[in-house]
């Protein structure tokens, strides 16, 4: 990792990185223990003036599940409603450009911090319990069949079809789809070798009951055949390389893909073709 890239890390992430070397040294036990507690906790942001403003336009709601009090949003009166899914470290308000398109289209907005993310409690995770909180919302809404999702959200989306979600269309934006690459992006972040990785993996079976390929998007395509799902990335996105939706759409040609340029992660949930396309999608006949 180059000087530059690590002065671009959050400070406590710059902070794991030189540490966690040395406890994986010296106490390799704890900084097994360490690495899972780090891979479970997202980080938390402070919100935007731009999107506390959505926040504050919204209907609030609260619910609890699996132990968290998770923060919902609504926006809009439309006759059809879509439910949104922010990514790993995000939260609701990350949407906020998609809110008056969607409600010019007749869609009343549907959003939640997942759990231990934005004002829903919690401080670690997992996609277990994100599909879980996810599946309870949708119960909330039964009218709704229709997502869209960036990044960790489409992957835990695509897990809970894999556990029996139901949707019509599902829109994945920046998508993460290979374990492989997961687990040695996280390796690298916080400085840790491959001895790390096959303890953390085992470590998944132990817990979890399934190796760390059974929560993939590669294998819970396999489960969308009632789906239409459209899935946009960029070519330059570096917290995920286009290759994860490449891969899934060569895998599943009943997919949809489309490539955008020079928006990297994040400024995607900005970018007005995109938005264009994603509602262009969802307000196309099911093909499935």
């Amino acid at each position: 990792m180059t000087k530059e890239v690590k002065n671009k890390m959050p400070f406590p992430l710059r902070m794991i990185h030189w540490t966690f070397p040395k406890l994986e040294k010296y106490a390799p036990n704890m900084a097994g223990k360490w690495a899972w507690k780090l891979f479970f906790t997202p980080f938390r942001f402070p919100t935007p003036k731009k999107e506390q403003v959505a926040a504050d336009t919204a209907n609030k709601f609260s619910f609890e599940s699996e132990g968290y009090t998770i923060q919902g949003y609504e926006w809009g009166t439309g006759d059809k409603s879509i439910l949104l899914l922010h990514g790993w470290s995000g939260r609701a308000t990350q949407w906020m450009n998609f809110i008056k398109p969607l409600n010019d289209s007749g869609y009343k907005v549907i959003a939640i911090d997942g759990p231990a993310h934005g004002n829903s409690t919690g401080k670690m995770t997992d996609i277990v319990k994100f599909q879980r909180i996810l599946k309870q919302t949708v119960a909330m809404y039964p009218e709704i069949d229709t997502m869209i999702t960036h990044s960790f959200g489409g992957a835990a989306t695509m897990f809970g079809i894999q556990n029996g979600l139901k949707l019509k269309q599902l829109v994945n934006i920046g998508t993460p789809t290979d374990v492989d690459y997961i687990i040695a992006d996280f390796l690298r972040r916080i400085n840790a070798t491959a001895i790390s990785g096959q303890r953390f993996r085992q470590r998944v079976i132990n817990d979890f009951g399934n190796s760390f390929d059974y929560y993939s998007v590669k294998e819970s395509i396999k489960f969308a055949q009632d789906t239409d799902v459209l899935m946009i990335h960029d070519r330059s996105d570096k917290e995920v390389p286009v290759q994860h939706s490449i891969d899934v759409h060569e895998a599943n040609p009943t997919t949809q893909l489309v490539i955008t340029e020079g928006l990297g992660h994040m400024r995607i949930l900005k970018d007005e073709k995109v938005i264009e396309r994603a509602i262009e999608f969802i307000n196309e006949p099911v093909t499935v």
